[in-house]
């Protein structure tokens, strides 16, 4: 039997012997009705038949299936797998695909019309000519990354080009404030000055992506990849970074103040004249990373590692650097007044011209007379008994009060 192109939705196959690869040119097979031998050889459920019947398709995997016209009004299709599945002018009224998978799924002249599409995936789906309700839509993760009828742009506030633009993973401009971007795929994307204020982008891949000038204010990031990524002058006031990749990135006064960076990799990223006071990089690996001119005042870096990491000029002014890694670290001219560096590790680090005046440098790790007879002041810091009776036997003038 030829079964290409015919709507088996609703057959009933119980008992029928069937070419399996022939059945499977048919649309709509998925959804048709058969004996548990031909169950097990479909790869469908053992109680494929009675969830069927009650309309419930529930986790079920239908990537790339052919559910052409299907009339799946009301089916619950709850993290169902639907990527690259064929639904164009499939009746979806009122289904539920929560946390469903519509990547690059085809769903042109579908009717979407009260369907629950919150945290579903569209990302690259054609839903040009479909029809929807918008405040459903954007319930819906990277609904920003899909494909729409030109008429149907302007109200979801895309721009004329947005169908040209999206292939090219070009949204420079882009108005995305409070979308939802979760684990979606930029990789080298142009978002130059564009707008993510509050946006939702955990675990996204943001990797080589050009994010200069854009705004990411109280953005969540959290275990994003942003690696080797262009974050020049961007914005991440209060965003949450925490687990992110920012490995090689460039953050050239990029402003992080108030950021969660917890156990963020910044290591070898360039964050020259990157503002970062307040900002939380506790458990952070900042190791040869570049932050010359960088502002941390108030910061916390507990138990981060700055082993080599530049900080010429730098302001740390009553940050929280207690239990971390600073070997090797370049402290030239920095401002490391207020400085709380218990039990960290200075070994080999350059403290010249350091202001270290009121710094509590207690319990510290590989510090030497050395190291500390070529800092600017050391007025009412902290030092261990040993290192204090050096100072001032041999440098007494560094514990006078400044001029």
């Amino acid at each position: 039997v030829d079964f290409e192109d015919a709507n088996l939705q609703g057959a009933n196959f119980m008992g029928a012997a069937i070419d399996i690869e022939r059945l499977k040119s048919a649309r709509n097979w998925v959804l048709a009705y058969y004996s548990k031998e031909l169950l097990r050889k479909l790869g469908l459920p053992a109680m494929h038949n009675k969830l069927i019947k009650e309309n419930n398709l529930k986790g079920y995997d239908y990537e790339g299936a052919n559910l052409w016209k299907a009339n799946l009004e009301g089916a619950n299709l709850e993290e169902t797998n639907l990527k690259r599945a064929n639904l164009e002018g499939a009746n979806l009224k009122a289904a539920n695909l929560h946390k469903a998978n519509l990547w690059k799924a085809n769903l042109e002249g579908a009717n979407l019309q009260e369907a629950n599409l919150e945290e579903s995936n569209i990302e690259g789906a054609n839903l040009r000519g479909a029809s929807f309700d918008i405040d459903n839509l954007k319930s819906a993760s990277n609904w920003v990354l899909a494909y729409y009828s030109e008429n149907i742009l302007s109200n979801l506030g895309l721009p004329a080009m947005h169908n040209k633009l999206i292939p090219k993973n070009n949204l420079r401009g882009y108005n995305l404030e409070g979308a939802n971007l979760q684990e979606a795929n930029l990789r080298k994307a142009q978002l130059q000055e564009a707008n993510l204020e509050g946006a939702n982008l955990v675990r996204a891949n943001l990797r080589k992506a050009n994010l200069t000038n854009a705004n990411l204010t109280n953005a969540n990031l959290q275990g994003a990849s942003l690696e080797k990524a262009n974050l020049t002058r961007a914005r991440f006031v209060e965003a949450n970074l925490a687990g992110a990749n920012l490995a090689g990135a460039d953050l050239t006064e990029t402003n992080l103040e108030g950021a969660n960076l917890q156990k963020a990799n910044l290591e070898g990223a360039n964050l020259w004249k990157a503002n970062l006071a307040k900002a939380d990089l506790t458990n952070a690996n900042l190791r040869d990373a570049n932050m010359e001119g960088a502002n941390l005042q108030e910061a916390v870096l507990l138990a981060a590692n700055l082993q080599g990491a530049n900080l010429v000029g730098a302001n740390l002014q009553g940050a929280n650097l207690v239990g971390a890694n600073l070997e090797e670290a370049n402290f030239l001219g920095a401002n490391l007044e207020r400085v709380n560096f218990q039990t960290v590790n200075l070994w080999r680090a350059n403290l010249e011209g350091a202001n270290l005046e009121g710094a509590n440098l207690w319990g510290v790790y590989g510090l030497t007379i050395e190291q500390l007879s070529k800092v600017k002041s050391l007025y009412e810091a902290k030092l261990d008994p040993v290192l204090m009776e050096q100072v001032k036997e041999k440098y007494p003038h560094l514990l006078e009060e400044p001029i």
